[in-house]
């Protein structure tokens, strides 16, 4: 489990241009935290790492490490004791052949895809009718209305508003001359009976 992982001029990042600077978890006995600090946040060419952790990597954030690193270590028992300290601890088992996911597949997809494997539906409406068994089924549409509904809406409204008002209007001009025929019938009666 020995690697030994030396960056070139090329692997140089910086934390601070771009987040999505990674480069192997490992043992690195020559960085310290002062030297850590001397880097600002820049991998440098001259950081070796003695023992390198497959498939785990150091980001910018926790959360960037987590998503670019794999579960290749977790499926290695001499990774896990030595990541560990211990022996006690159980390997995944990498003899399931019918994954999608191989062991190098990145947090990030794994996430992307939720871990879901493989996901068949099946729509059973007539068993949950058979067992709900509802006296009456129905449902409500719910949506905003848009310009062009609201302003077909509010001219219906009017137009609609303008019909009813003229009916209305002929019927109440007829009915107040109906009370005006009538008010002068009885002044014209009382005028001739004085």
């Amino acid at each position: 489990m020995k690697y030994i992982f030396r960056y070139t001029t090329s692997d140089l990042c910086s934390c601070i241009l771009s987040d999505d600077c990674i480069y192997p978890s490992g043992i690195y006995p020559n960085l310290t935290g002062v030297d850590s600090y001397y880097y600002y946040v820049a991998i440098s060419p001259l950081v070796v790492s003695l023992v390198q952790i497959p498939g785990l990597y150091i980001g910018c954030t926790p959360l960037n490490s987590l998503l670019k690193s794999n579960l290749q270590c977790f499926y290695d028992s001499q990774c896990l004791t030595y990541l560990f300290n211990r022996t006690d601890i159980e390997p995944l088992n990498n003899q399931i052949e019918s994954s999608n996911y191989s062991l190098n597949t990145r947090i990030e997809t794994l996430v992307e895809q939720l871990f879901i494997e493989n996901m068949k539906i099946n729509y059973y409406f007539n068993a949950l009718y058979d067992e709900c068994k509802p006296i009456l089924c129905s449902y409500s549409y719910n949506s905003k209305g848009t310009i062009t509904f609201i302003f077909l809406t509010v001219l219906s409204l009017i137009g609609g508003l303008s019909v009813v008002l003229k009916v209305l209007a002929t019927y109440l001009v007829k009915l107040i001359e109906i009370i005006k025929r009538k008010f002068r019938k009885q002044t014209n009666t009382t005028n001739q009976s004085n």
